[in-house]
């Protein structure tokens, strides 16, 4: 028998390298070439834990078994380096093993089939795809999100913590600088005239002209959310604040729910416009952004509790550039400093606000593809 008839799965990969990372760049468009290396290591990983520990004999013939196989050995593995750690910690590069590998697993696959390597049946591809679905870190946070937003929420609670945040404090400002009215373009926008006024209203600091509020991205998402909530009257064709000049005046002028739902209004434009950044000269449906495919992890990880390290904030600012939105959301206190040096949480009580968008998106930028039946032949070799 020829050598090159007994290539294993971990070499066939390895010759494969190249056709994988452009494959990586057309799938994820922006995906910068620094975070293409990790990805293609960590399914690299995944084939030869695949070959050693369930036995993978060809690259393109996954079972369930095989899949279940690597699980257990990437486990096995993170177990192992927190045993064995010193007194300073697990390195951070590899403190998240099992996660990445059970990561890789997702995007290998789909290469596989995509590019006709597949040599498994379609039963075979269908039992995969059900595990991962299970276990792969989109999914889990998914499933984690929807806990948090099935719990019942106390709407009185979110407001007081919002009415401590800048967040909260803008949208009152902003509505109140609108009394008893402002007048507006053709657009139902601020005039270019009132814009900086309007920023400055709020605490911001311009740092050049600003010509339109588009100049003035956190001032656009606090006009969303306070429309969001219904908080402002435009059929006059001026913007005239729906509160009276007496609530206006006073310590509370919103109630819970016109609280909440602004600033829902005002979180949900920001993230959408921060998911939608590779998609200006775009031809063809939306992709979300690869500083949303980086952020999602983040954002994931603080709505359900849990608090986002300085390794994770560094490698998802490495990989895409995230750190100008996490920064913009930590400004408007929905995230605060948290344990760890360095580390983020979700300020306590936001916990909803944050998971419904965050849930939104990471289904967005997880949509499953269909296959055809078309596309199998089961009685090929």
């Amino acid at each position: 028998m020829r050598a090159s008839s007994r290539t294993t799965p971990l070499e066939k990969f390895r010759s494969l390298h190249e056709e994988v990372a452009d494959w990586l760049r057309q799938t994820v468009p922006g995906m910068p070439e620094e975070a293409v290396v990790p990805v293609l290591t960590d399914m690299e990983l995944a084939v030869r834990l695949a070959q050693e520990a369930a036995g993978l004999q060809h690259l393109g013939a996954w079972t369930g078994a095989h899949v279940e196989g690597v699980l257990v050995a990437a486990a096995t593995v993170q177990k192992r380096l927190h045993e064995q750690a010193g007194p300073e910690g697990v390195d951070p590069s590899v403190a998240d093993f099992g996660n990445r590998v059970a990561a890789a697993l997702s995007p290998l696959t789909v290469f596989l089939m995509s590019t006709g390597r597949w040599t498994g049946t379609r039963d075979d591809f269908i039992e995969v795809r059900a595990i991962l679905d299970q276990v792969s870190p989109t999914s889990v946070d998914a499933r984690a999100l929807t806990e948090v937003l099935d719990r019942p929420e106390d709407r009185e609670a979110t407001a007081a913590a919002l009415a401590q945040t800048p967040l909260g404090q803008h949208l009152v400002s902003l509505l109140r600088w609108h009394s008893p009215h402002r007048d507006i373009d053709q657009n139902g926008l601020l005039l270019p005239t009132d814009v900086a006024a309007a920023a400055v209203a709020v605490g911001l600091e311009p740092t050049g002209p600003l010509e339109s509020i588009r100049d003035a991205p956190r001032l656009l998402h606090l006009l969303a959310g306070l429309e969001a909530a219904e908080l402002l009257d435009r059929s006059s064709g001026r913007a005239v604040p729906v509160v009276s000049a007496d609530a206006l005046a006073s310590e509370t002028p919103l109630n819970a729910e016109q609280l909440v739902v602004a600033a829902a209004g005002a979180l949900k434009l920001l993230l959408e416009e921060a998911s939608d950044a590779d998609n200006d000269d775009e031809v063809g449906p939306p992709r979300t952004s690869a500083l949303m495919l980086a952020a999602l992890p983040l954002l994931s990880t603080a709505a359900i509790g849990g608090e986002v390290t300085a390794e994770m904030l560094r490698q998802s600012d490495q990989m895409a550039g995230s750190s100008i939105l996490i920064a913009e959301l930590r400004d408007l206190g929905v995230l605060r400093d948290g344990s760890q040096p360095g580390g983020l949480v979700v300020t306590p009580g936001l916990e909803h606000l944050l998971a419904r968008p965050t849930l939104q998106l990471l289904e967005e930028a997880t949509g499953e593809e269909t296959w055809d039946d078309e596309d199998w032949d089961d009685d090929e070799d």
